[in-house]
């Protein structure tokens, strides 16, 4: 039978308790948990500390945010480049691994001043955005009756003229 999945708060407990010294049966004993489930956060406490040995050890360790050279990306946004296809061609060069939102966040981190925006352009009638849900419910005093009503929301992307 495959077993439910141990939370967090459970989780940092059983580590807490192996530091104590505690067995595994005790442990499971203790929190109401299988000795499987101690054993599995024993072994995965033993690959993460083979893990943090093993990049510990490596002399040069660099981030990709220090192979961008961000003054050059901010002087290009300036000069009206879309911070997308700066981003692209960083990419295409294999400096930055990740995908455009984590290069904007780190973009906006370093030069909040110059607040980035998405203007986009659309030929007059070629797309229009649409979005529905359930409306508001109307009570009529009269007859006593509850009125249910769906709302409809269409806006032409060129004009920005909204139909409701």
């Amino acid at each position: 039978m495959a077993g439910k999945r141990t939370h967090v708060a459970k989780i940092t407990e059983i580590e807490r308790l192996m530091n104590l010294g505690l067995t595994g049966r005790a442990i499971a004993r203790a929190l109401g948990v299988s000795r499987n489930t101690v054993r599995a956060v024993r072994e995965t406490d033993i690959v993460q500390e083979e893990k943090s040995l093993e990049i510990s050890l490596d002399p040069i360790e660099f981030k990709w945010t220090d192979l961008v050279q961000w003054n050059e990306i901010h002087r290009s946004v300036l000069e009206g480049v879309s911070l997308q296809v700066l981003w692209s061609e960083q990419v295409e060069d294999g400096r930055v691994p990740v995908q455009y939102p984590a290069f904007w966040k780190q973009y906006e981190k370093r030069f909040p001043e110059n607040k980035t925006s998405m203007h986009r352009v659309f030929q007059p009638g070629s797309r229009v955005e649409i979005d529905y849900c359930d409306g508001i419910d109307i009570y009529d005093p009269t007859t006593g009756e509850i009125l249910k009503t769906e709302l409809f929301v269409g806006v032409l992307c060129h004009s920005r003229y909204a139909f409701a």
